[in-house]
């Protein structure tokens, strides 16, 4: 949905747009409605517990069951000048034997992720403006673009809620010239005491210049505000200007 080029055509996947990777998976489609058992991640899981600005750490032990694939299903229509996109995920895995940093106790802790959102696109003769939200509940722990939840030291996990939504607006001056601007916000929740939301803001700018046929330079320019962090730390700010070459074969 972005043309982004920063990070490796990053377009604003993980902050302002959601996205699952790649898994391998079976899928089955019909008309505009997409459904897929998808190649489940299941990790080990990171912990934290916040007491006033106290940060202690730790990473959950034991064996990963993943008895079910990750689903994944999608809806879209498109018509001459406007498209649209829904999408829902869930995946569960547990971690079995996991042994209390709080009370030496062993537990199997269960590991659910899901996530909601669509896009759209509308076009106006040689403009066009796209959106996309999403929400997601320990969206990392399943390989989706999103904040992953982490684990409470002891027999359980701490959610971690991500709102994200993108706006993409776009110009083709001609064949050869198109211009693109983007916005991406990105907010993560953690559910835990003393936590604060974890906000990231991107902007860009850029130009696609075809200088032949499948041969491109795209110069760019943007700005990531990292704000404040879960525990209130400053965690700066980013801006960066280049330009990429690229051939298509």
């Amino acid at each position: 949905m972005s043309a982004q080029m920063y990070a490796g055509d990053s377009g604003l996947l993980g902050n302002g747009l959601m996205y699952g990777g790649r898994p391998y998976q079976i899928a089955l489609s019909f008309g505009g409605f997409r459904i897929a058992l998808a190649d489940p991640k299941a990790t080990h899981t990171p912990g934290v517990t916040v007491v006033g600005v106290t940060v202690i750490p730790g990473t959950t032990t034991g064996d990963i069951d993943q008895k079910f694939p990750k689903i994944v299903a999608r809806y879209g229509m498109s018509f001459d000048q406007f498209s649209f996109d829904v999408m829902g995920g869930y995946q569960h895995y547990e971690i079995e034997d996991v042994v209390s940093l709080v009370d030496g106790t062993t537990n199997d802790i269960d590991v659910n992720s899901w996530v909601i959102g669509g896009d759209a696109t509308v076009n106006f003769g040689p403009a066009y403006v796209k959106g996309g939200i999403s929400y997601a509940e320990n969206g990392g722990n399943a390989r989706w673009a999103a904040g992953a939840g982490i684990w409470d030291l002891d027999d359980d996990i701490i959610d971690m809620n991500t709102l994200q939504f993108a706006v993409v607006a776009g110009f083709k001056m001609s064949d050869q010239i198109t211009f693109e601007a983007g916005f991406g916000y990105r907010n993560d929740d953690l559910d835990i005491s003393g936590a604060e939301d974890d906000t990231t803001l991107a902007y860009y700018g850029n130009a696609s210049i075809a200088l032949a046929p499948g041969v491109w330079i795209i110069p760019e320019i943007g700005y990531y505000d990292y704000q404040d962090g879960l525990f209130d730390e400053d965690q700066g700010n980013a801006f960066y200007g280049g330009a990429k070459w690229q051939i298509d074969f």
